[in-house]
């Protein structure tokens, strides 16, 4: 349920709450025994967290809806009810259009959808083709004098960036605050890419696993696409330029400097993210006020 929506018993609790045994009322229009009903059902496991769009959440506002009716607040949703439905953004899944080719080496590699590759649920519904750039960590800490984009240009071109950072996934890490997906998504696009491909590196996993594809609903587009790709398929794309992602890792670990490059590889990129929609409904009653002018 949206925050706004209190009912009068914990507003009451606030008030009985405020001023300790001096507030104390003989005769309390809410006790104690009563808010321990509604913070007892709406907190109980049946609701499973009460997330919006969810069965749990539709019996938290009708129990709400019943309560305030119950106190003899007016309805002052939709159509004479306590109902105020909106339509959200749940989630997403990938779309019908989601591809990645790159070239090197002479050949030309078709990556598979969740096996080679994986589009990321932020990404932008677009294509793109362009040069391959790899940009270390793809971090920007003026603070630590530390720039994955110094010294190479990635305008219009399609960037290749490792998770995490050159301490790996150390809390305590100076470039913690930018070692998550949205912050290096944005600082790529701030850059100039057209494109970006995450890979989790041989240092931080050893299998080569692809990034999950989880809804971000503070990201819903990211305005580039996003891809992620296996340290083993970019390992692959690196031995044809004599490299390989292990030793470049290590080399930016070591020094905890970038290593960035351009790339001799070109690719295309293609992504497409259907949203999943929802509803839920705000729970809306009022009080008349008793003043015969207003």
């Amino acid at each position: 349920m949206k925050r706004i929506n209190i009912t009068l018993s914990f507003l009451a609790a606030l008030m009985l709450g405020c001023g300790g045994s001096a507030f104390k009322i003989e005769n309390p229009l809410v006790t104690p025994d009563e808010l321990k009903e509604h913070v007892r059902f709406l907190a109980s496991d049946s609701l499973q967290g009460r997330k919006a769009g969810t069965p749990g959440n539709e019996e938290a506002a009708k129990y709400l809806a019943a309560k305030f009716r119950e106190y003899g607040l007016i309805p002052a949703g939709e159509n004479g009810t306590f109902f105020q439905k909106f339509p959200f953004v749940s989630g997403a899944k990938p779309g019908p259009r989601n591809s990645l080719t790159i070239e090197y080496g002479g050949t030309t590699k078709s990556f598979t959808l969740d096996q080679s590759f994986r589009t990321l649920a932020f990404s932008s519904d677009t294509s793109v083709s362009g040069e391959l750039v790899f940009a270390g960590y793809g971090i920007t800490d003026t603070s630590q004098k530390y720039d994955d984009y110094s010294g190479i240009d990635v305008k219009g071109k399609i960037a290749v960036v490792l998770r995490f950072t050159p301490k790996g996934d150390d809390p305590h890490s100076p470039f913690v605050q930018h070692s998550t997906l949205r912050v290096k998504t944005f600082n790529a696009r701030e850059h100039g890419a057209a494109g970006l491909i995450f890979v989790t590196g041989p240092l931080d996993d050893e299998k080569p696993e692809l990034v999950s594809f989880s809804f971000d609903q503070g990201l819903s587009s990211s305005g580039i696409p996003v891809v992620t790709i296996t340290w083993a398929a970019l390992d692959s794309i690196l031995q044809a330029e004599g490299k390989s992602i292990k030793t470049v890792q290590e080399g930016i670990n070591t020094s905890q400097q970038p290593g960035s490059f351009p790339m001799s590889a070109k690719g295309k990129l293609e992504t497409s993210i259907q949203k999943i929609m929802n509803a839920s409904s705000n729970v809306l009653g009022m009080i008349a006020g008793s003043d015969p002018v207003l």
